[in-house]
């Protein structure tokens, strides 16, 4: 490689780290949030509720028909987000009712009071990430 090529494209590497460094100070709340849910998403069986898209219920033994999380899955079409949770410590939020159409910042509230932390993912899809408030 010639002297001016590798020159250039030292420069380029240096510029291009600066400006990661620079953008991740700048947000670092927004990159410690990701963080943070890629963790969660990555240490756990996580499971997610799609907008839109209804898990169909079932029949248990004793023949009562269950759908898994109803409320989570109704938040998430309200939301017009996904919502990725860990199973083995959310419960669903059945102790509210839906009477008008909720916003994302009602969502976010009704989790928080069901004693979730939410974080919201934005890459590399936008997505409500809930962590059990205390669970490390």
């Amino acid at each position: 490689m010639k002297r001016r090529a590798r020159r250039a494209t030292v420069g380029a590497v240096a510029l291009g780290a600066t400006l990661v460094a620079i953008l991740a100070v700048a947000y670092r709340d927004t990159v410690r949030d990701h963080v943070e849910a890629w963790h969660f998403q990555l240490t756990r069986e996580t499971e997610t509720f799609d907008p839109f898209i209804m898990t169909p219920a079932r029949l248990n033994e004793e023949g009562v028909l269950v759908c898994p999380s109803p409320g989570l899955q109704i938040l998430s079409t309200h939301a017009k987000r996904s919502i990725i949770f860990d199973p083995t410590e959310t419960q669903d939020v059945l102790q509210w009712r839906v009477t008008r159409e909720l916003s994302a910042e009602e969502v976010v509230r009704i989790l928080g009071e069901g004693g979730h932390r939410v974080l919201e993912q934005r890459f590399p899809r936008r997505a409500y990430v809930a962590i059990r408030a205390g669970v490390e």
